[in-house]
């Protein structure tokens, strides 16, 4: 099976930093870098492509170190060249990041969202609110799941509860990268489904999510036109709506 990808990070009109991070299997690492971006044309996913997006937690010293972190270990983790679970990623990950922490005598939080292409499916695992979507048939599913307060809240059927702290409550996330296993062991969310021609897969950090809408999203995926046009339409739209946030895209395209 072969795909393409297409990413982009970029600071935003805000931040000062670029928290986020993106790594395309053993090709690409685009920590603490302003703005990047990569494109790559018919990759063979072979026994196993890993692709992460990690939004270092505003507010928390380091977030960007963070991100930083996981990143780079995805990256190293990834040169087997082999199909690895993304959720045992993500633990592996997140030791990585909590041993830096204790290094460090600092705290660090980031969300992590990886995605593991085979031949004819994909995994998926996330912590945060780092979002993936699948679009087929010009219909647009989220496959990721929300870590936050207001979602775990939705979840148990306690909505009433959010009231006027809904803002707040969608910022606070219930699941993240620098947990120590001995405070609570993370659990990332798990999905696996076939993949078929012309599917496209969206990873993305809150910078888009939080700045354009959902059916707008859709829309720019659905039209005919190059994937690097689709990136690059949707950062236009996420910089033109305020950007204020870091912003980090990744299509993935099934040939």
């Amino acid at each position: 099976m072969k795909i393409s990808i297409a990413a982009v990070t970029n600071k935003g009109n805000v931040r000062e930093n670029n928290e986020d991070t993106y790594c395309i299997s053993n090709r690409s690492l685009s920590c603490g870098e302003e703005a990047k971006s990569d494109y790559y044309e018919a990759l063979d996913t072979g026994s196993g492509i890993q692709i992460g997006v990690f939004d270092g937690m505003g507010g928390l010293n380091g977030s960007e170190v963070a991100s930083s972190i996981a990143a780079n270990r995805l990256y190293e983790l990834s040169a087997d060249e082999k199909f690895q679970k993304p959720a045992d990623l993500i633990v592996d990950i997140n030791n990585r990041v909590c041993r830096e922490m204790m290094s460090r005598k600092n705290q660090f939080g980031s969300t992590a969202t990886v995605v593991s292409i085979g031949d004819g499916f994909l995994e998926i695992a996330n912590v945060g609110d780092s979002r993936c979507f699948l679009l087929r048939n010009e219909k647009m599913t989220q496959i990721s799941e929300d870590h936050t307060e207001a979602e775990l809240l939705r979840r148990i059927g306690m909505e009433a509860e959010l009231g006027s702290k809904k803002t707040n409550s969608e910022n606070v996330l219930t699941q993240y990268l620098g947990v120590p296993a001995d405070e609570f062991e993370i659990e990332p969310h798990e999905e696996r489904m076939s993949i078929v021609a012309q599917d496209i897969i969206l990873i993305s950090s809150d910078g888009l999510t939080g700045m354009v809408a959902e059916e707008e999203i859709r829309q720019i995926l659905s039209d005919t036109g190059l994937l690097v046009e689709k990136r690059d339409q949707l950062l236009e739209e996420a910089l033109a709506n305020g950007g204020r946030d870091n912003v980090t895209i990744v299509l993935i395209e099934i040939l």
